[in-house]
C-alpha cells in the first residue's frame, strides 16, 4: 500500500514539472539594488566611469563626435543597480559594418552633455539567438553614470573611437 502511494506521488510530481516551455534565462530588468544609508559604497556591480572616458564628461557630445552616426544593432535594455553613487545600465550593441562588438559606450543627457560611459564584454545569449548576425557571444554592456533622474542616450563608440552609433535609451 505505501509503495502504491510512493509511486502515485512520485508520478503526480514528476508529471507536475512538465509545462510549456519557457524562457529560463534570468532577466536583466530586475529591480535595482537600493543603497542603506548615504555612505554605503556601491552596490556589487556598480562601477566607476572607465578611465578612458574621464576627460570626455561634462563635455558636449555633439562637438566631440559630430557627424552621421554609423549603422549599429543595439539596445538600452535596464537600469540594474541605483544607488547615492549613481546609476548602472546594461544593453547590447553591434557594430554591423564592421561586424564586432560596439567596444565603448557613453551616455548622454537631454542637453547633450556626456555624463557617463562604460565597457562591451557581458555575454548575452538572447541576443545571438535572436540576432543570427551578431556573431560575439559577449556584445552585452554595462555603463555608469553618477546622475540619478533624467532621460539618457546610449551611444556606442565605433571606429577607434572616431564614429559613433544609437543604442537606445532610458529614463532614469
Amino acid at each position: 500500500m505505501k509503495t502504491n502511494a510512493l509511486i502515485t506521488l512520485s508520478l503526480a510530481l514528476c508529471l507536475s514539472a512538465c509545462d510549456k516551455a519557457a524562457d529560463r534565462v534570468p532577466s536583466l530588468a530586475r529591480t535595482p539594488t537600493p543603497v542603506a544609508t548615504p555612505d554605503a559604497p556601491p552596490a556589487p556591480g556598480v562601477h566607476a566611469i572607465p578611465a578612458w572616458a574621464a576627460g570626455l564628461i561634462g563635455k558636449s557630445f555633439a562637438a566631440s563626435y559630430p557627424g552621421q552616426p554609423g549603422d549599429c544593432l543595439g539596445n538600452t535594455d535596464a537600469i540594474i543597480a541605483r544607488t547615492r553613487a549613481g546609476t548602472e545600465i546594461v544593453g547590447w550593441g553591434w557594430d554591423s559594418a564592421a561586424a564586432a562588438v560596439v567596444p565603448q559606450i557613453v551616455l548622454v543627457d537631454a542637453a547633450g552633455t556626456m555624463i557617463g560611459a562604460g565597457e562591451t564584454g557581458l555575454p548575452r545569449d538572447d541576443v545571438t539567438r535572436a540576432m543570427p548576425q551578431v556573431t560575439s557571444k559577449t556584445p552585452g554592456w554595462s555603463a555608469f553614470t553618477p546622475k540619478e533622474t533624467g532621460e539618457i542616450k546610449a551611444y556606442g563608440l565605433i571606429k577607434n573611437g572616431k564614429g559613433i552609433c544609437v543604442l537606445g535609451g532610458i529614463r532614469l
